[in-house]
């Protein structure tokens, strides 16, 4: 049976290597074996510090035998190579921790090493794509917090000027509304001075009833006057109340394009901040609140 991990003395003896066939290994995480004379070892991942004498195989030892190390059974295709063996854990690239069995040659009297020089460059290789890699998500991120401070930018001063535009409207519908107030005191005097004369009229009427003959007489004149007068003043305030009636008509349709226009600069400033992430600046108040803002101004 293979040990799961190897024992902490150094050792250096006869190793072979191989892939183990099987759904079980692939799923464990452990596909390759290395078998040695003092345990074989499930590894995920193989890697060599130092080799000597490594050769291939194409026949596996038999067991019981010389040249057998363990009584696993060997693959018929495997390494073979002496050194020692250390299993330790480490993060393997889009594989994430496994279980690694480090291949190195400890021997005092053999001088002549092979450094495996070629597993240290693909670790450098590697770390190099890594932060490749970061730096440019960094430079990506940086570039997107670049679009959204311009995008910003753009949205404040859209709403500064939607800000001075419903300014300036609210000051042209406080000036029309005190114009219209205006009109309305000078009509309800003009209506009062209407009622006086009525009633004068009427005074004149009573008082002359029955106490004149059909005659031309001065009294008769002037109270002919006065009925004149009376017309006339009558058919003035009707034409001042058709203008009063036009004006109010006027100011009510100036109202309402002035309240689509500010409904459609509301809609697309709200558009505009939609489209920026979580904006810090105060949010704008939507289109209804400045309806219903207007609708409190305006006066029917």
């Amino acid at each position: 049976m293979a040990e799961d991990q190897p024992s902490s003395e150094p050792r250096q003896d006869q190793l072979f290597i191989h892939f183990l066939p099987g759904k079980e290994a692939q799923i464990e995480g452990k596909p390759w074996i290395i078998h040695s004379r003092k345990g074989c070892f499930k590894v995920g991942r193989v890697e060599f510090e130092t080799v000597l004498g490594m050769t291939t195989g194409e026949k596996a030892p038999e067991i019981g035998s010389k040249e057998a190390v363990c009584n696993c059974g060997v693959s018929n295709h495997h390494l073979a190579m002496w050194g020692v063996v250390k299993v330790t854990k480490k993060k393997i690239p889009k594989c994430g921790d496994r279980s690694v069995g480090i291949i190195r040659r400890l021997d005092d009297d053999v001088v002549e090493t092979e450094v495996n020089v070629q597993l240290f460059r693909e670790r450098i290789s590697t770390l190099q794509k890594e932060v490749a890699e970061k730096h440019k998500d960094a430079k990506q991120a940086h570039g997107r917090a670049q679009r959204l401070d311009a995008q910003l930018s753009k949205s404040q001063e859209k709403l500064s000027a939607a800000n001075k535009e419903i300014n300036e409207s609210e000051g042209k519908i406080n000036n029309l509304d005190l114009q219209l107030q205006q009109m309305q005191q000078s009509a309800q005097s003009r209506n009062r001075d209407l009622d006086n004369l009525s009633e004068t009229v009427k005074m004149l009427r009573s008082s002359t009833a029955g106490g004149f003959q059909k005659t031309r007489n001065p009294q008769k004149s002037e109270v002919q006057y006065l009925s004149d007068s009376l017309s006339k003043y009558k058919r003035k305030c009707e034409e001042l109340k058709g203008d009063l009636k036009r004006q109010q008509t006027q100011h009510k349709e100036r109202l309402s394009a002035f309240e689509g226009r500010l409904e459609g600069s509301m809609r697309h400033v709200g558009r505009a901040s939609l489209q920026q992430p979580q904006p810090t600046t105060a949010a704008p108040r939507d289109s209804g609140s400045i309806q219903g803002d207007s609708g409190n101004i305006r006066r029917d």
